[in-house]
């Protein structure tokens, strides 16, 4: 191994590294994390450590064949992930759990072990090659595709935009390390120069490499040096331009959500009950079909979300949900500048009934069970097909409490692509006279004033109530006046969308009153409990639910209609006045605990690699220390004496005294200022005598050596001012040559 081995294996490894930043986002860690100081996940960096460590190890103290050293790497990363992750026999189904499921992921088991082995494997790719002096860019490929295979499994949260620079950064000093050739005059192994004998004379035909016309023997060098100097630059163009561009490509080219691997995939996982749940409402509000479940909770609840329905095609409101496997972290939803409020509920099913999703307060963010499916956009979680609902579970939620005057300055989000209205009839016209030229938040309190104050609406209650959510039972709920929150959900919904926002439809419970108990409030909740409500989303805010069931009745006492949560804004003529204070989170907050809205990427990017250059140019004035000193304590004394030699001309070089390319010891001490001294000369004669000299060089001559090498390097650095001396610290010109 020689000694820019160890440089280019830890730069390979340091790369690998950088690339599994790309992976972060499948344990629910944020990529920009790193930026704060925060070190990979321990299991991931020490699948890279482990197998470079053992490379450098086998490398240096053994004379291992590098397939025998090749496997022995691959049993001590196998040992790894075996230890770390226990994957079992399920191993084998890593890779497609992996697509299958919802993000993040639980940090063990059989997606942990595909990950690190991933990992590994790629830290194999990329310090083996730097090991055995292959091709330039062999190194930089394992670690690239890593990178790219982390972002296409994690494409709906990203890396930052600093790592494509920062990789191609380390990509760029890993080529340049492998440029690094050995200068002319380099002793072999041994003590002699290329094509020189043990006997220290030339070996007949074949010219010294450091002789006059042998300048054509360094052209493959200079070759290479050519490709790297073309593949660098665009290499760092290429990933600048996919950091920063990407997304605006492919906008352009009409996506507007991210190009995910998953979705090349079938998702295994499907509800209990493929039913959808508003269906069965009629059935739940007679007790046709009956549940019960106890709910406890540390602070006082208003209502339980059950199922999110965004499709229409009037006659049903159904989901288009995609739900993918998940485990006891679920994903997060998107940041929103409104404060976020955080339930903790344990609910106990004490009988399951038609249940096919789970009670939640909000957006569930964690669940006590794994083994369910999770939609990573609405948040819902199920029971799938097969499976029984769990007993009892545990839930943490999250939902946004913005107040009035945050949701009038905001922006309702507009239909997205593939959700267009069936033929409604004179409905759009309705919804614009309900509207009267208002816009916004605005617009949708007067729809929901309309139905629960305005309009002469009641609740039908009794069996004879009306079923149905469909257009046909949206005119007829205009024309009589009367319905269930089921109607008048799906009215408001279909109206909402008539208008050009984007609306859908929550199936939820009430909880009622409840009873104070010690630890907090206690619910019972049962069929009779259910209602709907619909839902606005607001650019920048999220989801927010609206009350459109008026509270006067028209029949005997049934269900209780739906009421707006205490803590949260309700959207009626009474909440213009204040904005409610919210229980959790603070302004700015978002659904995941962190800012809203914080340093911008770009900020951060340019922080990360102006931190990424300070670093390297640290590590130049390091790695210099480092050459000087195996120069200096080599074995053999003649490789000690050309080492002093290379050691001059390097603080020459660094100083500004660089003689001609091929130019002899004589033309080099020329060169070099009378201030000087006789060092130079007398370091030229030892080098000329350890290259040529028929006898074996001494450890006095080596030693001497070395003393005018320092020498050489007092009087620059006392002819050099202070800047200069510092600008001569950071110089790496002469690193980018190849070790003596």
């Amino acid at each position: 191994m020689t000694g820019r081995g160890p440089l280019r294996a830890g730069l390979a490894a340091a790369l690998t590294l950088l690339a599994a930043v790309a992976w972060l986002p499948l344990f629910g860690r944020s990529a920009a994390a790193v930026l704060a100081g925060v070190v990979l996940p321990a299991e991931l960096a020490g699948a890279v450590l482990s197998v470079a460590a053992a490379g450098l190890v086998l490398a240096a103290a053994t004379r291992l064949e590098p397939a025998i050293r090749l496997l022995a790497e691959l049993a001590v990363l196998a040992g790894y992930v075996l230890l770390v992750a226990a994957p079992g026999a399920a191993v084998v189904d890593g890779p497609k759990r992996l697509l299958t499921s919802a993000y993040p992921v639980d940090a063990s088991g059989p997606e942990l072990a595909t990950v690190l082995l991933v990992t590994g494997l790629a830290a194999l790719g990329a310090v083996e090659p730097a090991l055995r002096r292959r091709a330039a860019l062999l190194p930089v490929l394992a670690p690239l595709l890593l990178l790219v295979g982390g972002c296409a499994l994690t494409a709906s949260t990203p890396p930052p935009p600093w790592v494509a620079p920062a990789f191609a950064a380390g990509a760029a000093a890993l080529l340049a390390a492998a440029r690094i050739r050995p200068p002319a005059g380099t002793p072999a192994p041994g003590g002699q120069p290329p094509g020189v004998p043990a006997s220290g004379v030339p070996a007949p035909g074949r010219a010294h490499p450091t002789a006059p016309g042998q300048a054509g023997a360094q052209a493959p060098g200079r070759a290479g040096r050519r490709v790297a100097g073309v593949v660098v630059p665009v290499l760092v163009a290429v990933a600048a331009v996919a950091a920063l561009a990407g997304p605006g490509v492919t906008a352009r080219l009409g996506r507007t959500d991210p190009l995910d691997a998953r979705q090349a995939v079938p998702q295994p996982v499907t509800p209990r009950r493929d039913t959808s749940p508003l269906v069965l409402y009629p059935a739940l509000r007679t007790g046709k079909a009956r549940l019960a479940v106890t709910v406890t909770s540390r602070e006082p609840l208003d209502r339980l979300r059950y199922a999110t329905l965004d499709r229409f095609d009037g006659g049903y409101w159904t989901t288009g949900a995609s739900f993918r496997r998940a485990g006891r972290a679920l994903p997060l939803g998107p940041t929103t500048t409104a404060p976020v409020r955080r339930d903790e509920v344990t609910v106990r099913v004490d009988q399951a009934g038609p249940l096919a999703w789970l009670l939640t307060p909000g957006r569930p963010t964690r669940v006590s069970v794994a083994g369910l499916g999770v939609d990573e956009a609405t948040g819902d979680v199920i029971v799938p097909a097969g499976g029984t609902v769990p007993a009892e579970y545990t839930v943490d939620s999250a939902r946004p409490v913005p107040g009035a005057q945050l949701l009038a300055d905001a922006t309702p989000a507009g239909q997205p692509a593939g959700q267009e209205m069936p033929e409604a009839g004179d409905l759009a016209g309705r919804a614009a006279r309900i509207a009267d030229g208002a816009y916004g938040y605005p617009a949708l309190l007067r729809l929901a004033d309309h139905f629960a104050h305005d309009g002469g609406y009641a609740v039908a209650t009794g069996p004879r109530a009306p079923a149905g959510h469909g257009l046909y039972q949206i005119h007829r709920l205009l024309t009589d006046r009367r319905g269930t929150a089921e109607q008048y959900a799906s009215a408001f919904a279909v109206l909402a969308r008539l208008l050009g926002y984007d609306a859908r439809v929550v199936v939820g419970f009430r909880t009622g009153d409840g009873r104070r108990t010690g630890a907090g409030y206690r619910y019972e909740v049962g069929n009779a409990d259910v209602t709907a409500w619909p839902e606005v989303r607001f650019d920048g805010v999220g989801w927010v639910p609206f009350a459109p069931v008026p509270a006067k009745r028209s029949a005997a006492p049934g269900p209780r209609p739906t009421s707006t949560p205490r803590d949260e804004p309700t959207p009626s003529a009474s909440a213009r006045a204040a904005a409610p204070v919210p229980s959790a989170g603070a302004p700015g907050t978002g659904t995941d605990g962190t800012a809203g809205t914080s340093l911008t990427p770009y900020v951060a990017g340019a922080g990360a690699l102006g931190g990424l250059l300070v670093l390297l140019l640290a590590a130049v004035p390091v790695l210099k220390a480092v050459r000087r000193r195996g120069r200096r304590h080599a074995a053999d004394p003649a490789r000690r004496t050309v080492g002093a030699w290379h050691d001059a001309l390097d603080t020459l070089a660094d100083h500004g005294i660089r003689p001609a390319p091929g130019a002899t010891s004589g033309e080099v001490v020329a060169a070099v200022p009378a201030g000087y001294g006789a060092a130079p000369a007398g370091l030229a004669a030892l080098r000329d005598a350890a290259l040529f000299a028929p006898v074996p060089v001494a450890p006095a001559a080596a030693e001497t050596a070395w003393q005018h090498a320092d020498g050489v390097r007092r009087a620059a650095r006392a002819a050099a001012s202070p800047p200069r001396r510092l600008l001569a610290a950071v110089r790496p010109h002469r690193l980018l040559r190849r070790p003596e």
